[in-house]
C-alpha cells in the first residue's frame, strides 16, 4: 500500500511537471468545443428530482468532476473564446479541466524557435526571389507561403504546437519586397554600366568612319551616318586612287547593335587594306567578300 501511494504521488508530480506553463504560470486551454459539448444538469432539475439522493444522479455524478456555475444568457460570468464572444465561465473551467485530464496541451514556443523560423523564412524567400525572374520568384514565394500556412495548421491540429503566423507573413512579404528592390538596384547599376560601355563603343565606331570628306578640286562631297541604335552596322569610307579617281564604299552589315558594329569595323579595315590594289569595283568586292568569308 505504501508503494502504491508513493507511485501515485510520483505520477501526480509528473502530471504537474508536464503542464506547459509560461513565465506567468499560465497554460493555454485546448477547448474541445463549445460548452454544450459538456453534459449539463440545470439546478432546478436537480432539486426537483430529489438532488444527489436520486439514483440516476448518483450514477451520473459517480467518478466525475462536477463544475458548478451559471450558463444563463445575460449573466456576468462570460468571456470571449474562439467559439463564442460570450462563453460562460463554467465552460472555460470545464475546458481547462479537460485539457489537464487529457494532457492534450497547446504548446507555444519561445523566442528562439520564433527567431529561427523567421530567419529560415527570410533566407528561403531571399534565395527564391534573387535566383529567379520576378514572375517565377513571385510564384515560388507564394507556394512557400501556402506551404507554411498548411504546415502550421497541420502541426497545430496534430501536435498542438502554436507557431507564429503573422510575424512570418510580415517577414516573407518584407524580404520579398526588399529583394526585389535590391534586384532593381543591381539591374539599374548594370544598365548604367552597359550604357557607358555602349556609349564608348559608339565613339570608337565613329572614329572608324571618315571625319572629313575628300578634297577634290571642283567636287564637294560630304558624309553623315546616323545609327538606328547607339551602334550599328552601317558603314561608309572613301579612298583616293590616284589623279581624278576616288573610291567610295557604302554598306550595311546585317543586324543591329554591338555584333553588327564589330563586324562593320572589320569590314572597313579589310576594305582599306584592299582598296588600292584593285581598279575594278567588282574585283574589289569579290576580294573583300572572299576575305570576310575566309576569316569569319
Amino acid at each position: 500500500a505504501v508503494g502504491t501511494a508513493y507511485e501515485e504521488e510520483a505520477e501526480r508530480k509528473r502530471w504537474i511537471e508536464e503542464i506547459p506553463l509560461d513565465r506567468e504560470g499560465s497554460f493555454w486551454i485546448n477547448f474541445p468545443g463549445d460548452y454544450p459539448l459538456f453534459r449539463r444538469v440545470p439546478v432546478h432539475h436537480l432539486i426537483k428530482e430529489g438532488g444527489v439522493d436520486n439514483p440516476e444522479f448518483q450514477k451520473l455524478f459517480e467518478g466525475k468532476i462536477v463544475v458548478v456555475g451559471q450558463t444563463a444568457t445575460g449573466g456576468g460570468d462570460f468571456r470571449p473564446t474562439p467559439f463564442s464572444p460570450a462563453f460562460p465561465g463554467v465552460g472555460i473551467q470545464a475546458s481547462a479541466l479537460h485539457t489537464l485530464l487529457t494532457r492534450e496541451y497547446l504548446r507555444r514556443f519561445g523566442g528562439v524557435v520564433t527567431l529561427l523560423i523567421l530567419l529560415v523564412s527570410a533566407l528561403l524567400v531571399g534565395f527564391l526571389t534573387w535566383r529567379n525572374s520576378p514572375p517565377v520568384g513571385f510564384v515560388a514565394v507564394s507556394i512557400l507561403t501556402v506551404f507554411y500556412l498548411v504546415w502550421n495548421f497541420t502541426v497545430f491540429n496534430r501536435l498542438g504546437w502554436i507557431l507564429p503566423v503573422f510575424p512570418v507573413l510580415v517577414v516573407i512579404v518584407g524580404t520579398y519586397i526588399l529583394t526585389l528592390l535590391l534586384q532593381f538596384i543591381q539591374i539599374r547599376f548594370e544598365g548604367e554600366l552597359l550604357a557607358r560601355e555602349i556609349s564608348l563603343a559608339a565613339r570608337i565606331q565613329e572614329n572608324f568612319l571618315p571625319q572629313q570628306g575628300p578634297r577634290i578640286e571642283g567636287l564637294d562631297v560630304s558624309f553623315q551616318c546616323r545609327f538606328a541604335r547607339t551602334v550599328g552596322g552601317d558603314l561608309y569610307d572613301w579612298v583616293l586612287l590616284g589623279e581624278r579617281r576616288l573610291g567610295v564604299c557604302v554598306g550595311d552589315v546585317s543586324g543591329k547593335g554591338v555584333p553588327a558594329a564589330l563586324y562593320m569595323a572589320r569590314a572597313i579595315s579589310e576594305w582599306r587594306s584592299l582598296a588600292k590594289d584593285f581598279t575594278s569595283p567588282a574585283a574589289l568586292m569579290g576580294a573583300l567578300n572572299h576575305r570576310l568569308m575566309t576569316t569569319a
